[in-house]
């Protein structure tokens, strides 16, 4: 739940500053030159081919919240093949954050939210 909070908010930082709903700078988490993740949010390596990565975020631990929601109401049998499927999925979500972190050690600025996503993507499965 949490992940899926921090991803939407970025997610909305991105298109506010994207599209001039929003001036650069002036987001929750833009303190200084250096931390500042409107910096971090226009860069090239915050999107995968077109897509900005808090989207991609936010689809998935958005999207495991609701699969975890619909497992509970399910049969025991069925609610703990759910609940596999989805710690596999988590784990896939926790390797491919360390790809993000990767990108994260490339960049001129740091946004403090985004590493809050992934330390979650490890911390759930």
């Amino acid at each position: 739940m949490l992940a899926t909070a921090n991803t939407a908010y970025l997610t909305w930082r991105y298109l506010a500053v994207r599209h001039g709903w929003s001036a650069p700078g002036a987001g929750l988490c833009s303190w200084t030159a250096w931390v500042d993740c409107d910096r971090v949010l226009q860069s090239a390596e915050a999107r995968w081919f077109f897509v900005p990565n808090a989207v991609l975020g936010l689809g998935f631990f958005g999207g495991c919240w609701l699969f975890w929601r619909g497992a509970r109401a399910t049969a025991a049998a069925t609610r703990m093949l759910a609940l596999q499927w989805l710690a596999h999925a988590l784990a896939l979500g926790a390797l491919a954050s360390l790809w993000f972190l990767y990108l994260m050690t490339r960049l001129d600025a740091l946004c403090p939210l985004c590493p809050w996503n992934h330390a979650l993507a490890f911390a759930a499965p």
